[in-house]
């Protein structure tokens, strides 16, 4: 990744403070330092490859070089700490809506790009990106957020490992083009700034609408992995904080954790 590529490529470059590195054991956990140091908010590390890139619930993240975008932002919003979830709807509903824009600019196609909660991008029904959202929080304030995304952008089938070639997907195999990958991660950065600012200045409804009009499964039975336990019963929608309301029988229940198999 080339820092001055990606910082020709922002409308206003000076917004983020971005760090680059060849190599690193996870963006995120190097963004939870830099927070505690008081690092300011739109601060940015991306780097080529991960070698212990986390997923949420203790996975790993395959991060190879030079094929992916690997990064995270580090964010101070003026959020209750019961509210942070938010953030990471509002980046999946940027992030999918971004990608369409740019798969229908790039290729004339319009691929749909679905969520699944509470925090894959699909396409195809195979996975395109995971986000990864970590917290600080101080005196029930929220001190700092990181927000970790990985986006699959130019593997081929054998760049993913036996399971998950027939779960994951890059943009390279969606639309068979390659991607730049400096060029990408700069209108996502543009993108994202402004509908994080838009959706949490208006109401929180909006949040959860625009979230709902993308997720899938909303309606339909399914499973809930929680604890190692399977959890079944209706997605009926989400909580004011974001968290997935399961209907069993007459009984309502909020998934606060977890992940729909």
């Amino acid at each position: 990744m080339n820092e001055s590529l990606i910082l020709s490529n922002l409308n206003d470059p000076e917004r983020f403070r971005i760090t680059v590195f060849n190599e690193i054991d996870s963006t995120n956990s190097y963004m939870m330092q830099l927070g505690k140091k008081g690092a300011p908010e739109w601060s940015v590390a991306i780097s080529e490859k991960q070698t212990s890139g986390r997923g949420r619930r203790g996975h790993t993240w395959q991060s190879p070089k030079g094929v992916g975008l690997w990064f995270s932002i580090l964010l101070r919003p003026d959020l209750k700490p019961e509210y942070s979830h938010h953030v990471n709807l509002i980046s999946a509903v940027c992030l999918s809506d971004f990608l369409e824009r740019e798969i229908k600019a790039k290729t004339d196609q319009q691929l749909s790009i679905d969520l699944k909660w509470p925090n894959d991008v699909l396409i195809q029904n195979k996975k395109l990106s995971g986000i990864l959202l970590q917290s600080n929080i101080i005196s029930d304030k929220i001190n700092y957020l990181i927000l970790g995304i990985g986006l699959n952008v130019n593997q081929t089938a054998k760049d993913f490992s036996g399971h998950l070639r027939e779960k994951a997907i890059s943009l390279k195999i969606a639309t068979g083009l390659n991607w730049n990958r400096e060029k990408l991660l700069a209108g996502f950065l543009e993108s994202f700034h402004k509908d994080y600012h838009y959706y949490l200045a208006n109401d929180k409804i909006m949040i959860l609408d625009s979230y709902l009009k993308k997720v899938l499964s909303m309606g339909e039975i399914i499973s809930v992995a929680q604890n190692g336990e399977a959890v079944r019963g209706i997605f009926k929608g989400l909580s004011s904080q974001g968290y997935l309301i399961l209907q069993q029988g007459e009984k309502e229940t909020v998934i606060t954790t977890g992940e729909i198999i």
